[in-house]
């Protein structure tokens, strides 16, 4: 875990949970271990575990109270070669594929996983401990990047069912003279302002601002 007061051991058949004080649990496995993960404040242990072919499933633990209790949440059918992460609580899980080098969230909602329609693809992937957030190395390249570059999801509740566009950036030594601003073009090559920002008061200083972007606005 981040805070480094929670160690999971694993080899192919044993998992095992350490605190400070020594190991407090292990679990065996009748299949094959072949990936672990805590969440980030060491609420959740993932096991993914060998299930049939090239497919395994992940399960879930409790070990918030230096315990492994088993949750009864299990995603089958995950590549056995998957990165895995999870959230806090556990109702959030990303994988990572070296097969097809794509990203997958799946949401526990009314009792059972539901996968994230949305493709991504990358790799080294990480999920907030809340859900808001994904970051990922973008695995696409294009003419313009050379170098594998980051790319971080953000989820905007005020939203409801559009999307975030964000723009991240630090002022320079003239904060007063910066401003931006984000447009859209229609098919007739009229120009709609969408928001716009600055200029500022303060030099060296990250600004973070965020617009909700609807569907109409995407696919015009």
């Amino acid at each position: 875990a981040e805070d480094g007061n929670t160690i999971v051991l694993a080899n192919e058949s044993c998992v095992e949970l350490h605190s400070n004080d020594g190991m407090t649990g292990s679990v065996l496995f009748s299949n094959e271990v072949k990936n672990i993960k805590v969440s980030p404040g060491g609420q959740v242990l993932l096991v993914l575990e060998y299930y049939e072919g090239i497919k395994g499933n992940i399960l879930q633990y409790d070990i918030s109270t230096n315990e492994i209790v088993k949750i009864g949440r299990v995603l089958r059918g995950i590549n056995i070669d998957a990165n895995i992460d999870a959230t806090n609580d556990g109702t959030a899980i990303t994988t990572h594929s070296n097969t097809d080098d794509k990203v997958r969230l799946y949401e526990w909602h009314n009792s059972r996983w539901n996968l994230s329609p949305e493709e991504l693809y990358g790799k080294g992937m990480f999920i907030s401990p809340d859900k808001s957030t994904l970051a990922m190395i973008s695995s696409k390249r294009t003419s313009l990047v050379s170098s594998d570059s980051v790319i971080v999801y953000h989820r905007n509740s005020k939203c409801e069912n559009g999307k975030t566009a964000q723009i991240t950036f630090i002022t320079d030594d003239s904060p007063s003279e910066l401003s931006w601003v984000i447009s859209k073009t229609t098919s007739a090559g009229n120009v709609i302002l969408l928001k716009s920002g600055g200029p500022y008061n303060t030099a060296d200083m990250m600004m973070v601002e965020e617009l909700c972007i609807d569907d109409e606005i995407i696919n015009n």
